[in-house]
């Protein structure tokens, strides 16, 4: 079943879920305000038989028992997830504090979700990676101990996808047990977790592969960006390369509002712009903007590689 963009009348009825999650899911839920932190408050009656069919089409507002609402930059968090059997999708709202309304027993609080199971939608376990870590396999760019890291990711792929249809299962049998939830929740929010292989940070295409890995696969078409700063402040002017790709650099500097009209804009080279400085760092405390700027520009100018955009080298 495909999730299609919501109407107005439910982006009414249910807090930001059309704008965040992008449903046409019936949810009935009363607003009850938002308190002093910006969190809103609703009441949900939740549209829940009291079993699901593992093998079937299913689309669920519930309540996350547990999850602690929080004034969040975003919307929503959206977690999917395509196994064997079909793709699991989980649409938080971080910013709901959501509360079942039962005319007995007590009533589950936490968040507010859209569950989602897609059984036409079907893959063989795979561990989320950028496509660049795919051609780096293809074109024999890996070490041996990066091939490792990225199998042992794969197994723990495999063993995810049959636990969390396990939790599917059992949340198809119990669907109002708060254990259930959790467990089925929580295991698709943790399933692109690297741990303990890697971390999410050493993960990234820009820290997994060395120099001479990320030219290459810039070479390949994939934009593997470096720490390239450049920021004039009054009588302070700071410089921080690290892995800058010489595209990104004279990007980087071309963006400057300082000496705008009167320095050059810089570009790399065609056959070397994928080329990066490793290291390095300038500070210029008590240098009024303007003379910084052409002291920038000058060792910037320098860098092999790149050329000013009237040059024809």
């Amino acid at each position: 079943m495909m999730i299609a963009a919501l109407g107005l009348l439910l982006a009414q009825s249910c807090p930001s879920a059309g704008l965040w999650c992008g449903a046409d899911v019936p949810c009935r839920s009363v607003s009850q305000g938002r308190d002093p932190q910006g969190v809103e408050h609703v009441e949900i009656e939740e549209d829940l038989p009291d079993s699901l069919p593992a093998e079937r089409a299913a689309a669920l507002w519930l309540v996350y028992p547990g999850f602690k609402p929080f004034p969040a930059a975003v919307g929503a968090f959206r977690y999917e997830v395509q196994t064997p059997h079909g793709t699991l999708m989980l649409c938080v709202l971080p910013s709901v504090a959501a509360r079942q309304r039962r005319s007995a027993g007590q009533p589950l609080e936490g968040g507010l979700v859209l569950l989602s199971f897609d059984p036409s939608r079907t893959q063989q376990p795979r561990f989320p990676l950028d496509p660049v870590f795919e051609t780096a396999r293809k074109e024999g760019l890996l070490t041996a101990r990066q091939l490792g890291a990225l199998d042992e990711l794969q197994r723990i792929a495999s063993r995810r996808v049959e636990e969390l249809y396990r939790a599917w299962r059992e949340f198809g049998q119990s669907p109002y047990l708060a254990h259930s939830r959790s467990q089925l929740f929580d295991r698709l929010q943790a399933f692109a977790d690297p741990a303990p292989v890697s971390s999410r940070d050493d993960l990234g295409p820009e820290r997994f592969f060395d120099r001479a890995q990320r030219q290459a696969l810039r070479g390949h078409g994939h934009t593997i960006p470096g720490r390239c700063s450049i920021l004039f402040l009054e009588q302070s002017t700071r410089v921080e390369l690290s892995a800058c790709p010489l595209s990104q650099l004279a990007s980087a500097w071309n963006r400057r509002t300082v000496e705008k009209g009167t320095l050059p804009e810089l570009r790399a080279l065609p056959e070397r712009e994928n080329e990066e400085i490793e290291q390095l760092s300038l500070e210029l405390n008590g240098v009024p903007t303007g003379r910084a700027a052409r002291l920038v520009f000058g060792l910037l100018s320098a860098v092999e590689g790149l050329a000013t955009s009237t040059s024809s080298s």
